[in-house]
């Protein structure tokens, strides 16, 4: 899985645009979900408020 992920946040970084750039946020959002399954569903505005 990390492998997967690495290997899509490299393709959105050497063709970056808004579509590459959330299907990176939908895969890192689906791999969250998994590693915390007991916790309620991120949703992209969640995601949002948690730039660096």
């Amino acid at each position: 899985m990390v492998n997967q992920l690495l290997d899509e946040a490299v393709k959105t970084l050497r063709d970056f645009n808004l579509e590459s750039d959330q299907r990176l946020a939908v895969f890192v959002r689906e791999i969250y979900r998994d590693l915390h399954k007991k916790e309620p569903e991120i949703t992209k505005e969640d995601c949002d408020g948690h730039q660096n």
